[in-house]
Parts: structure tokens; C-alpha cells; sequence
């Protein structure tokens, strides 16, 4: 018997054959008919128009314009037609024309708009850029937010996840130095959506997690980006969240011959509202360029058939940050002592390089070969760290050692009353270095009613730490028996931190602390992506009735892998205090004075005086084994869909077939054997051995079918309603595929091979009204049933309990285990508007603005007996957006300002330790000046109010802060232009 699989691909190859057939052959054309080919354009820009709609009025048949801005009609019966044409923001065009049978009827069209004979400051990018985005999201077949870069002019970073939360859905998910680090999509953990690029997956340098990070592209090689949150059967069904796809530059839409545009500006990062590092304040200035060129040129005979565009990007990309994280006892009453605070300054010079290259040959007027790639790296050689910690080690469960008369602002610890009690000094300085490279090929040929298309592309990643710094590494000493004091009446983010030696002990002599650890990073991972597809639709008419059939398949292959090589040394000499740095200085608001090691001197030290350190083989022995791992995942996919309109009545339906096969290997600690001499390397060695043994493998395989369905009724031409059916799936993290500890600067993640697959179905409404000139209002709402969801679960401390095992050098932080639950839903709605308001008197003509917002509604069962409402972790209830551009003349203006508001982190089955994101806002703020057509001075402010992130851990106790992080804000100015 056969199985669903088999015959589901059967199906989809004779449907493929069939269609290659159709084109291989020629085409019994209907006698005494023939064909309408032509090309849109913006006649004030100069560019051709993608998108546009084409109406054939006595047949009532329509066609959009493609990436060149072409349409075509074909089997048109010989006759007089009207032909009319529509884009957002332009004046609508009509044309009377004839087809002859058997010949080829061209009919191009320049449209226009009242809009470019006023003054000559209301022609700005952002309109068209604007209009754009409508356009594309007026002629989706599905629920669909799209952003043209163009509408937002300068952007700081360059990057384009800051774009992407400016869309109605879309969240931050910040990295801990002030950077967006993912998105997240109607709430949605960043590991549940898929980003691509031009519709091929996208390595990420994270390696065994499927959250894209944005940190080391650049938006200067796109020209659009485009979320889309209902699935339809040619998209992957990996997108619980939704897909986030971004299109790359293409010169075929010029009618100039070439084109540059260039950006230089020097990035500032200021304390005007605060203070930052002192030793980010020492290197507060980094250079920002971009270059972009883009050329038409003659080949092979053909005219402009040869597109060219090349980008190129720098960006010292500086940023730092002061933290202050505390730790409170593990209960919901009150008052609850704080048992562990600890204090960090970092700075991070991120050095940014990309190029990228597209070129489109036009092989015919039916054919186009497209070939693309793309290289970016980014290096760390300047990250510094400097951490104090004061803490009573297993204090969160037993706080017999606290001072009697703690309050909720105020704990106290005695000196000389435990050696638990511990005040550490750590140092940091370690290399990154990202590389990216992704190739892609596409081949489309699209004759009369037939298309197909194909695509390969690769995509790597890699990361090297320390691999190329030598003199790198953390090292930390700590001092027993401290006495320390921390109250937080005065400021909860910057508690004050008294400390007191034990007897004949000074907190500022090295000499006088006891322990001492270096240890060096040497670690690396590699992600790599293959994926293939190919295409085929066909395209005909039932009398007024239009068809679309579509068909097709994809493969794509998934490797991950990481490496390791740490090493870990104990000090053993007797004068530490030659290692200080005396330059080391932190942030003056912690009122702490310490003396910092020279992370440097240090690690030369372990090879120039090897007799004063000792090198801990079981940490060695242990970490290339837990480091070392791969994954390998094969998904076949198949669909097939079709797409028709009845009356005002659209509608997109089909299936897709995916079929998911996963294998990873990995070492497993079996055993925890009693201890052996740490020093001894081959008695390490045969220890973790016997812990460990032989390399394990794990093999998963499930197979999957995604219907989905999408009606859009237009009430008229500017309103319409969307409803849609989709299905999709979250696939574990890699990182969850193999037993495993991932070690962060607070917590560790340990893996669940155990873990299960989350499907979801989703149900979509929309009404959107469009509006002249270039304005669109929507309401949308949303629901998703989840099945098996997916959530991180604490589930205690290294150091205490079950994880006393763990090392010591690890102790305070939280484990964190990811765990299946039952069954959860996602309500929520958006509303959005964007409009320019050209209708306004006087100089206020050039103003437009923009508003979104979002609201969720979450509950889940997590599998232990409790369910909760809107506590679904990572889950981000309420975000709102808003900004306003001002033009008037020469100059440019905008304002925006970002809502997330506040949410579970980390759900743990004790409320006392659920941890909670803090709600936050940032304002971002941009002006600039055309000095002439060839340059404008800018300058971009972000995060201009210097909000901090916040976290606190216990359920209804919003006043137990455990994490504040100052990023500070960041001014840069230049000049760009065009030429």
C-alpha cells in the first residue's frame, strides 16, 4: 500500500511534467488571437514600476507588473480593448489599442500624479516609498505587511531588523548591548519564524539555533522587506510567526543607465542623560559608509539587458553598556533578601564589512537569469568587560547566613561569618569573528500563459572566539568571608554596595585574594543552508473566470556544528598584584572601587611564567566533549495550489507536503565519576571518557501536511476583506536536538533531544482601505491554536540541589530546560495607518505619519497540571508604533518612538521564579538637509531618552528588579546623496 507521501509526490511530479511539457512544446495558439505586452513607469522617478495592476476592460482580465515592470496578456482575441492602469500615489492611465492576430501588440505606460507639479519639496523618496509598500501589500494574495526602504530615508544602523519592528506585529528582541538582536512576529518566539532572502533561507550565525540574527547584514542591499503572516503553500511552513523575506536591489527597474548613492558618517556614542563605560567613553567615535552602484548596460546583442548592482558597506559599530543584576531568595513572600548582586561595563567595537553583488541577464524577452551573493563579516577585537559580584553562595534557598532585620531594600552579611560569602573581580577581553557568504541563482522564463521558475542558493556562516587573539580570555579572583552590605532605598537600579574584608584582609591588595582563574575561549560553529526549488504555473481563463494552477517542490538541507577547545588555568603564584591594571576604571554611579587584573598581562603570564599557573585538564577534557556536536536535517517539500476570482470574490488555496528528517550526534554525560586530580591530564582525560564514552546519535523523522486557504472580497477598489486557513509548524532548535550546556553570562541552557514539534492552525481576518494620496487603514485579528508549544522552564541553579555537580565557576546562575507543553492559543488583533497628508495647507503639505498597534491574548497548559493566562514566555502582549516625517523645502525631519510592552521571559513551575521583561519605549529621532541633488547632511539620533532594559523575577512582584542595562543613546551624523 502506498503511503501519503508517496503518492502526494507522485502527484506533484506529473504535475511538473506536464508543465515543462507545455513549454518545451509550442503552443497551439487559438486561432485569430494575439498578445499584449508592454512596460509601466513613474515618469518623475524614472524607474519602472513593480506591482503595477493592468486591466484588459472588455475581457475583464488583469496582470501585475513584474520585477522589471513588465505585463503581458496572452491568447487576446484580434480587436479594439481598452487597456487602464493603476498604481498607489499616481494618476491612473487609459489607452485604446488594437491586436492583430498572430503579432504582439505593445502598449507602455509613463504614469503621472498632481502631486510632482507642486513644489518641488513634496518629491521625496519616501512617498514612492510609501506607495510601494501599499502596493505590494494591496495586491497580496494573503495577509502581508511590506516596507520599500526607501520610506524611511536614512537609517543609523543600517540594519534591518531597526525597519522591521516599525510594522504592525513586529517586536525587538534586544541583545544585551542595545541592539536589536531578532525579531519576533505577532509575539512569537524568533526561533518560530523563517527569514529569507529573496526566498532562500538564510544561515544564522547562532548555528544550532533557528533564530536569524541581524547583526552582521546590512539594509543597503535591499530595496524591500515584506512579513508575511499567513502562509501560502509555495512559502515553508516553518513560520508559526510568520516569514520575513528581503528582497536584494535590482537595476532592471532603472531606465537611467547607472546609478550611485553613497553614505559617510561618523557615529557617536554620548552620556549626555547618564553615564557611560569609562573605557567605552575612550573610544566614543566610528566611521559609517556605504556605496551602492547600479548600472544598465548592452550585451549579446541586447539593448539594457545586462543589471548590475554592487553594495558596499563599513560600519564601526561601537556599544556598550552598564548593568547592575541581583538575585533575591526564591519566595513570594516579603520581604525577600537580596543573596547575589553583580555589576558590569562593557564595550564592543562591532567592525562591520559587507559587498554585495546582483547581476540580471535578460536571455530573451521570456527569460531571466539572475545570479546574486553576498559576504559580510564582522570582527570583535575591542570587547572589554569588567564584573564585580558580591553574593552568599546557595543563598537562594537558605538564607541562614543574612543578617537578621533584612527588608525588601536592604541585606546585610557579615564579615568573617561564612566563607560562602564571596566578593569577585572579573576581566574580559575576547575576539570575534563572523563570516557570512550566501550565492543564489534564479532562472525564470515566463511565455504567454505559462511560468516557471528555479532556484539554488547557498548560504554559511561561521564564528571563530579567540582563534585569532592569543592574549585573550576572562579571568576572575575572588576573596571568602566578605561582609557586604546592599541597599536600594536610594536607587533600585544602582543599589549602593558596602563591603567589608575579612580580618587581615585588603579588598584593594590582589595579594589578599584567594582565588584565581583564567580562562581562554577557543571555540567555534558553523551553520550552512542548501536549498533548491523549482516552479510551475499555468494561467487561463474560463470565459470571465481567471485560473492560476501552481506546482512545485523544494529541498532543503540544514548543518550545524560546533567545536570547542576552551582551557581554564589556576593561579598559583604569589604576587597577583603584578597583574593590575591600573587604568581599569567602571562606571562611577556602582560607588564601587576595585582592583581589576590586566586580562592581557594575565594571559601572556600563563605562557611566560608557566610555574605560576596550573592548567585544570577536567575543564578542558569536559568542554571539548560538551562543545563538540552536529546536526544534519533534510526537508522535502512539495505543493500544489490554485488561485481564481469570482466577481469580487479572490481565493488561494492548496497543500503543501514537508517531510522532515533530522540527525544529530553529540556527547552525553552518562555518569558523574568521583573527582580526580584536575591537573593530572591523562587521568582527565580516561575520566571524561568513562563519563562520556562514545558520541551518541539521535534521529528524528515526521512528515507533515499544510492546507491553507485565502479569500480577499473587494467591497470596491480601494476596500477590501481578507480571511484566511494556514497551517504551520515549529521545529525544535538544534541546539535541543542533543543533550547539551550552553553557558551564558547569567544563566545555562541545557537541551531536550525528547522535544516535539509545535503545529499550529491559523485564522486571519483584515480590513484594509486604501486611499488617496498614498494613505491605507487596516484592522486585522488574528488567532493560533498551538499543539505541543514549546517553552523554557527553570528549573534551578548550578551550584544547588541536582546541580551541584556543576562547576564552580558556574554557580548562581539559572538552568534553564526546554520542555513541551499541551496546548495554547494566540489571540490578538493590529491596527495600522499610514498616510501622507498632502492635502494640508501651506508647509505643512510635506507631513506624513504612520501608527500601529498590536495587542495579544495568551494561555497555555504547560504540562504540569497549571495553565495560565497571558503567560505564554516570550510571548509579547502589546506593541505600538508611531512616527511622523516633516518636509518642507530642503530640509527633513522624522520622529519615531517603539513600544514593547511587558512580558514573560522565562516561565518556571515556581512563580517565584518567573522572570518578566520590563515594558520599554524608545524614541528615535532623524533631520537632515539637501544641500543640492548630489548631497544631504543627516543626522540620527537613536534612543534619544536613554531608556534602560529592566527585568524582575517573581509573579506579582513587579519592585523585585533583577537585571538594569544602560545602553545609552547614539548620535550620528554625515552626508549621503546621489548621483
Amino acid at each position: 500500500m502506498k503511503t501519503l507521501s508517496t503518492l502526494f509526490f507522485a502527484q506533484v511530479r506529473l504535475a511538473l511534467l506536464l508543465a515543462v511539457c507545455c513549454l518545451a512544446l509550442p503552443a497551439m495558439a487559438q486561432s485569430g488571437t494575439g498578445s499584449i505586452r508592454g512596460r509601466v513607469a513613474n515618469e518623475a522617478t524614472g524607474d519602472y514600476l513593480v506591482g503595477a495592476s493592468v486591466e484588459l476592460r472588455e475581457l475583464r482580465q488583469s496582470a501585475l507588473t513584474d520585477a522589471s515592470g513588465t505585463y503581458e496578456f496572452s491568447k487576446v482575441p484580434a480587436g479594439k480593448y481598452t487597456l487602464q492602469v493603476f498604481y498607489t500615489g499616481l494618476d491612473a492611465a487609459m489607452r485604446e489599442i488594437t491586436v492583430t492576430a498572430e503579432a504582439e501588440t505593445g502598449a507602455d505606460f509613463n504614469l503621472q500624479a498632481a502631486v510632482y507639479k507642486l513644489e518641488k519639496f513634496v518629491v521625496t523618496g519616501d512617498r514612492e516609498g510609501d506607495a510601494v509598500s501599499i502596493t505590494r501589500q494591496r495586491n497580496a494574495d494573503n495577509v502581508k505587511n511590506v516596507l520599500a526602504l526607501d520610506a524611511f530615508g536614512s537609517v543609523a544602523n543600517e540594519d534591518p531588523s531597526d525597519l522591521l519592528i516599525r510594522l504592525p506585529g513586529v517586536t525587538p528582541y534586544m541583545g544585551d548591548e542595545g541592539d536589536v538582536f531578532a525579531v519576533q512576529v505577532r509575539g512569537v518566539d524568533t526561533q518560530l519564524n523563517s527569514v529569507t532572502v529573496d526566498g532562500n533561507r538564510m544561515s544564522t550565525s547562532g548555528a544550532m539555533t533557528r533564530g536569524f540574527r541581524y547583526g552582521n547584514i546590512t539594509a543597503v542591499a535591499f530595496e524591500e522587506l515584506e512579513v508575511i503572516k499567513a502562509p501560502t503553500p509555495d512559502l515553508d511552513a516553518d513560520s508559526i510567526g510568520g516569514t520575513i523575506n528581503m528582497k536584494t536591489k535590482s537595476a532592471l527597474t532603472m531606465r537611467d543607465r547607472q546609478r550611485l548613492t553613497y553614505k559617510v558618517g561618523v557615529q557617536w556614542l554620548h552620556d549626555l542623560w547618564g553615564e557611560q563605560p569609562p573605557y567605552a567613553q575612550r573610544h566614543d567615535m566610528h566611521l559609517t559608509s556605504a556605496l551602492t552602484y547600479q548600472g544598465l548596460f548592452d550585451a549579446f546583442g541586447g539593448k539594457k539587458n545586462l543589471a548590475i548592482t554592487v553594495s558596499g558597506f563599513y560600519f564601526d559599530n561601537g556599544r556598550s553598556y552598564s548593568a547592575t543584576t541581583r538575585n533575591y531568595a526564591y519566595t513570594l513572600d516579603a520581604p525577600a533578601y537580596n543573596w547575589d548582586y553583580y555589576t558590569k561595563d562593557l564595550y564592543n567595537l562591532n567592525r562591520q564589512q559587507s559587498l554585495t553583488l546582483k547581476v540580471d541577464y535578460k536571455m530573451g524577452k521570456y527569460t531571466t537569469l539572475s545570479v546574486g551573493g553576498m559576504m559580510a563579516n564582522a570582527t570583535q577585537d575591542q570587547k572589554m568587560s569588567y564584573q564585580t559580584r558580591a553574593y552568599l553562595n546557595g543563598g537562594g534557598t537558605n538564607g541562614s547566613q543574612i543578617n537578621a532585620g533584612y527588608t525588601d531594600s536592604f541585606t546585610e552579611v557579615s564579615a568573617n561569618k561564612t566563607s560562602n560569602s564571596r566578593f569577585e573581580l572579573e576581566t574580559s577581553s575576547n575576539t570575534y569573528v563572523e563570516k557570512m557568504q550566501q550565492m543564489q541563482v534564479d532562472l525564470v522564463r515566463k511565455k504567454g500563459p505559462i511560468t516557471i521558475d528555479a532556484s539554488g542558493a547557498y548560504s554559511t556562516t561561521t564564528v571563530d572566539v579567540n582563534s585569532y587573539d592569543p592574549d585573550g580570555g576572562t579571568i576572575f579572583t575572588r576573596m571568602s568571608s566578605v561582609g557586604w552590605s546592599l541597599d536600594s532605598s536610594r536607587s533600585k537600579a544602582f543599589p549602593t554596595l558596602k563591603m567589608t574584608a575579612p580580618t587581615g584582609k585588603n579588598m584593594q591588595n590582589l595579594n589578599d585574594y584567594t582565588t584565581t582563574q583564567i580562562s581562554k575561549d577557543d571555540n567555534g560553529r558553523e551553520s550552512q543552508i542548501y536549498s533548491a526549488s523549482l516552479n510551475a504555473e499555468y494561467k487561463a481563463h474560463a470565459g470571465y473566470v481567471p485560473i492560476l494552477i501552481k506546482v512545485g517542490a523544494r529541498y532543503r538541507q540544514q548543518i550545524a556544528a560546533t567545536t570547542g577547545g576552551d582551557r581554564r588555568w589556576d593561579y598559583a603564584g604569589t604576587d597577583l598584584a603584578a597583574l593590575q591594571d591600573y587604568g581599569a576604571a567602571i562606571n562611577p554611579q556602582y560607588g564601587i572601587d576595585a582592583p581589576f587584573i590586566d586580562i592581557r598581562a594575565a594571559s601572556r603570564d600563563v605562557y611566560e611564567n608557566p610555574a605560576a599557573w596550573r592548567e585544570d585538564y577536567e575543564f578542558y577534557e569536559q568542554y571539548i566533549r560538551r562543545d563538540d556536536r552536529d546536526l544534519r536535517e533534510d526537508v522535502r517539500a512539495a505543493y500544489i495550489m490554485g488561485r481564481t476570482k469570482l466577481g469580487r470574490l479572490g481565493v488561494v488555496a492548496g497543500v503543501r507536503f514537508e517531510d522532515t528528517h533530522a540527525r544529530a550526534q553529540g556527547y552525553v554525560r552518562d555518569l558523574i565519576t568521583p573527582g580526580t586530580d584536575k591537573y593530572n591530564h591523562s587521568q582527565q582525560a580516561a575520566r571524561a571518557e568513562s563519563e562520556y564514552g562514545p558520541m551518541q546519535v539521535f534521529e528524528n523523522d515526521y512528515s507533515d501536511l499544510f492546507p491553507s486557504v485565502h479569500f480577499t472580497y473587494s467591497f470596491t477598489k480601494n476596500i477590501l476583506f481578507r480571511a484566511s486557513y494556514s497551517t504551520s509548524i515549529g521545529r525544535p532548535t538544534p541546539s535541543n536536538l542533543i543533550p547539551n550546556m550552553a553557558i551564558a553570562s547569567d544563566y545555562i541552557n541545557l537541551g531536550n533531544p525528547d522535544l516535539l514539534p509545535q503545529h499550529s492552525d491559523n485564522y486571519d481576518l483584515s480590513f484594509e482601505w486604501y486611499f488617496e494620496p498614498v494613505g491605507q487603514l487596516s484592522f486585522g485579528a488574528f488567532q493560533k491554536n498551538l499543539t505541543d508549544f514549546s517553552y523554557t522552564n527553570t528549573t534551578g541553579v548550578a551550584g544547588q540541589d541536582e546541580y551541584a555537580w556543576m562547576d564552580d565557576s558556574l554557580n548562581g546562575r539559572e538552568i534553564r530546560t526546554p520542555k513541551n507543553g499541551g496546548n495554547a492559543r494566540i489571540r490578538g488583533m493590529e491596527i495600522s495607518w499610514r498616510q501622507q497628508l498632502t492635502f494640508l495647507p501651506g508647509f505643512l503639505k510635506g507631513t506624513s505619519v504612520y501608527a500601529n498597534y498590536t495587542r495579544l491574548e495568551t494561555e497555555g497548559d504547560y504540562g504540569d497540571g497549571q495553565r495560565s493566562e497571558n503567560q505564554l514566555p516570550k510571548f509579547v502582549p502589546e506593541s505600538f508604533n508611531m512616527g511622523f516625517v516633516f518636509k518642507y523645502m530642503n530640509f527633513w525631519g522624522r520622529i519615531s518612538s517603539t513600544y514593547t510592552g511587558e512580558y514573560l521571559d522565562n516561565y518556571s513551575s515556581d512563580p517565584s521564579q518567573n522572570r518578566y521583561k520590563c515594558a520599554r519605549t524608545i524614541c528615535n529621532a532623524s533631520v537632515s538637509y539637501k544641500v543640492n541633488k548630489f548631497m544631504t547632511l543627516f543626522c540620527d539620533m537613536t534612543n534619544i531618552f536613554d531608556t534602560p532594559q529592566e527585568w524582575y523575577r517573581a509573579t506579582g512582584h513587579p519592585e523585585r528588579l533583577v537585571y538594569h542595562i544602560e545602553n545609552g543613546p547614539k548620535l550620528t551624523i554625515g552626508v549621503n546623496g546621489r548621483f
